[in-house]
């Protein structure tokens, strides 16, 4: 990877995990057995950091106090009374499960970036067409050049839609796109994997999350460009958004979350 943030620092040993994993079992399967791992981690962080006996005291105070409200039938001064204690019971379980929750969404925040740039897209096949649209370019489009094996007669720029459409490169024969002598982008990017967007470095927050793709350069004048690159599909079932990594991640990681929660008995 030619560059990392904090949360990106697992993406090593993950992709060696998944590569040993990938000769075992097909993309779906792993995407499922790293929600499920998830979810695991997740609930074990939970359990080990709350304090589970003062959340079920807690828990056992708010049941009976709503159970008396239900019932209550006597002045507005003593109505008034119990709605505020219910509303404290609240804030304190929220304050002595606020800091466990965030803790036990550690494992997650690691692991979507790697997901995401890992099953998220695929580049297409030398030869198809693909389309780059320049965003927040500051200069005239003409002002801009491609070089490569084909030059300019690979790129076809298209006014309609503000986009070039770009015959994909070889991996060994990438294009260029210049400005004077400043080169501005290469394609295929470097890097291990598809990403859809390339854009200049934001701080802070490619300090958590880095582009692997790396970026444009600072002084250039393209804020960022976009691929069209396809999407990856785990399975051929359903709509597009539920062949995707994402929801095939978070349906194992909800599942057993949730049963560990009944299982431990986690307030």
């Amino acid at each position: 990877m030619s560059a990392m943030g904090l949360l990106d620092l697992p993406a090593p040993l993950l992709q060696a995990v998944d590569g040993w994993l990938a000769l075992l079992l097909p993309a779906l399967l792993r995407v499922w057995l790293y929600g499920a791992i998830s979810g695991v981690v997740s609930m074990a962080l939970y359990r080990r950091w709350s304090a589970q006996s003062k959340l079920a005291a807690l828990s056992d105070r708010t049941r009976a106090l709503r159970q008396e409200l239900a019932g209550y039938d006597g002045p507005f001064d003593g109505l008034m009374t119990r709605v505020g204690e219910l509303l404290r019971l609240s804030g304190r379980h929220l304050r002595l499960s606020f800091v466990p929750a965030m803790l036990s969404g550690l494992p997650v925040l690691f692991l979507l970036p790697w997901l995401s740039n890992h099953f998220g897209h695929q580049w297409p096949a030398a030869g198809e067409t693909l389309q780059v649209q320049p965003q927040g370019l500051s200069v005239p489009v003409e002002a801009l050049q491609w070089s490569g094996p084909d030059g300019a007669s690979a790129v076809r720029w298209d006014p309609d839609s503000g986009s070039w459409a770009l015959s994909w490169p070889a991996a060994e024969q990438p294009v260029q796109l210049r400005q004077g002598e400043q080169r501005l982008l290469t394609l295929p990017p470097a890097g291990d994997y598809a990403i859809p967007v390339l854009h200049k470095r934001s701080l802070p927050f490619n300090w958590l999350i880095a582009n692997p793709a790396d970026y444009l350069p600072e002084d250039g004048p393209l804020q960022a460009v976009a691929l069209d690159l396809p999407a990856q599909a785990l399975h051929g079932l359903g709509p597009g958004w539920l062949r995707h990594w994402l929801a095939m991640y978070l349906l194992p990681l909800l599942a057993v979350s949730l049963w560990l929660r009944w299982r431990w008995r986690l307030q």
